[in-house]
């Protein structure tokens, strides 16, 4: 009886003899639906029908193309292959029974057979393909899903904006997405297959192989994945800053790496620029701060130095007078006694000898020399103060004519004790230099970075020499063309090759720590080049000295000649 609303399964019966059709279908018509073909190219018609039968039962003996045949057709076909197919044949079935399950059957009947053998064969074929259709379906959608997951991570791969690069466990590549491609400079094909050691400089090879090694060995760090900063390498051979991270995916053979790639090159620029801002507004911060204290000590060394000037010439004037009545005196005492016949009064010969043990005649020499080298220091410290006075001056918003020559001077004078122990200074500043426009200031800084840093090298270079050995710095400016060029050199250790192309970046330095900060080059740098439109180049010579060359643009009106005044 038929239940209504269930479909039914449907079994094809292919078989030429009437009675075996009448059986067969007597006994399955109850449970499934039953369809009868009376030959092979009948059945073969009725498979590719819009509703193809769930199970075959093929009679093996047919005129014209027997069961065989029919199988063969069936498992040619694409559409009709996976229909289960149980041979029903009245032969002894043991030597057709191996072409038959090579052919695709997937079982025997033997005529005459029982009904409860059959419905049992039958339904136990039919459960047993309807869990391999639902096993193919489940099989058909998971693949469905995987490539369309895969075509959504080739999709996502390919619009990373960070180069993605897949490895084996040997570190070759296996695939990259078109960000590497980009990042790089490398076609796909050139990647493939190849160490991704070609991706970092040639020297960082083998540290990079150690660090991936170790990186795969640790399960801990497999798990939690590794981030790295290194440097990178394009096609061209150019090194740039890259930021990796790692991860571990499994394989059925091994595992394979895969490496996020992103060019920092922006953003390790950003933060040195970010630096050097702070390190310039700290120094700027720190330049005021000082400024202000040397103008208070400038004005308050001023005061003093001025009334002590003033008596000391006072004193000047007046011991020259009255030194001069003392040698009068004297001559006259001295006459006083020789008037005497050789017999002067006690007090008369007490006074001259009083007169001899002061030794009038050197006190005459020596006193006025005495006054004299204070005055020459009172003049230093003016000078001294003055140039306190200038270099603490605050700083211009806007550029103003300048005249670098006593700008220079002023620094150098700043500067003294810092080089006077270890160098001689030597100038020569062309006395017709025009003005430039310049901040004063900011100026003067750059140039007592110069001229401390030609210190510390001609410091360094005489270590261990006798005490009072010094070396040379040398301060020049001259016009060339449409510029002014100042010169600051040195005898110091110079400058290696290697280290050059570094040494204005903030923080760079070669000196011990509490020497150096890294910051005087690159100030100096930032100075000329970034706020006064000039230039800063670099000479030096391992072993015999440094010259840096500053050269600041003059104005239109400046180029007419003359030094502004």
């Amino acid at each position: 009886m038929e239940i209504t609303g269930v479909k039914r399964e449907k079994i094809l019966l292919v078989d030429d003899d009437p009675f075996s059709n009448f059986f067969l279908r007597e006994v399955l018509a109850n449970e499934y639906q039953v369809e009868i073909a009376t030959s092979g190219q009948e059945a073969l018609a009725r498979v590719h029908s819009a509703d193809k039968p769930d199970l075959i039962l093929l009679d093996v003996l047919m005129p014209g193309m027997d069961g065989f045949e029919v199988c063969r057709n069936l498992r040619r076909d694409p559409a009709t292959r996976d229909i289960p197919v149980i041979f029903v044949t009245s032969k002894g079935g043991a030597e057709d029974e191996p072409l038959g399950f090579e052919l695709g059957c997937v079982d025997y009947l033997i005529k005459p057979t029982s009904a409860a053998i059959v419905r049992a064969r039958v339904g136990s074929h039919l459960a047993l393909a309807s869990q391999n259709r639902h096993l193919e379906r489940k099989v058909r959608e998971r693949t469905q899903e995987l490539a369309m997951a895969e075509e959504q991570w080739r999709l996502l791969l390919e619009l990373a904006p960070d180069a993605m690069i897949l490895a084996d466990q040997d570190g070759r590549i296996q695939m990259v997405n078109a960000q590497t491609i980009e990042t790089f400079g490398y076609a796909r094909e050139e990647l493939i297959g190849q160490p991704i050691g070609l991706l970092v400089p040639k020297q960082a090879q083998g540290g990079h192989a150690g660090q991936m090694a170790s990186f795969l060995r640790n399960p801990s760090s497999r798990s939690m994945g590794l981030g790295l900063d290194l440097a990178g390498r394009r096609k061209d051979g150019t090194e740039f800053p890259i930021d990796v991270s790692l991860g571990v995916l499994p394989a059925p053979h091994g595992t394979r790496v895969l490496a996020f790639v992103r060019d920092i090159t922006a953003r390790k620029e950003a933060e040195a620029e970010s630096q050097r801002s702070e390190a310039q507004l700290r120094h700027a911060q720190h330049m005021e701060a000082i400024g202000e204290m040397a103008a208070g000590i400038a004005h308050e060394i001023n005061t003093p130095t001025q009334y002590i000037g003033d008596n000391t010439i006072f004193l000047r004037d007046e011991v020259k007078e009255l030194l001069a009545f003392l040698a009068a005196e004297r001559d006259s005492l001295e006459r006083s006694v020789a008037s005497s016949m050789g017999n002067p009064s006690p007090e008369w010969a007490g006074l001259k000898e009083r007169f001899k043990n002061l030794d009038l005649d050197f006190l005459s020499e020596e006193i006025p020399k005495s006054i004299h080298q204070i005055l020459e220091g009172l003049a230093r410290i003016a000078k001294i103060v003055g140039a306190m006075k200038d270099f603490s001056h605050p700083g211009t918003e806007t550029k103003v004519p300048t005249d670098l020559n006593r700008a220079i001077e002023t620094t150098l004078t700043i500067s003294r004790s810092a080089w006077k122990y270890v160098a001689a200074m030597e100038t020569d500043l062309d006395p017709d230099l025009p003005m430039v426009p310049c901040f004063p200031g900011e100026f003067s800084q750059a140039v007592l970075n110069l001229v401390v840093n030609a210190a510390h090298a001609i410091e360094e270079k005489l270590a261990g020499q006798p005490t009072g050995t010094l070396g040379t710095i040398r301060v020049s400016t001259r016009r060339v063309e449409h510029q002014v060029e100042v010169r600051v050199s040195d005898t110091g250790v110079g400058i290696p090759e290697e280290i050059r192309a570094r040494i204005f970046d903030p923080f760079f330095t070669t000196k011990p720590i509490g020497r150096g900060t890294g910051q005087g080059l690159a100030i100096a740098h930032s100075v000329v080049v970034g706020k006064l439109g000039g230039s800063i180049g670099l000479e030096s010579e391992v072993g015999r000295g440094t010259s840096f060359i500053l050269r600041l643009p003059l104005s239109p009106a400046s180029t007419m000649g003359g030094n502004g005044d």
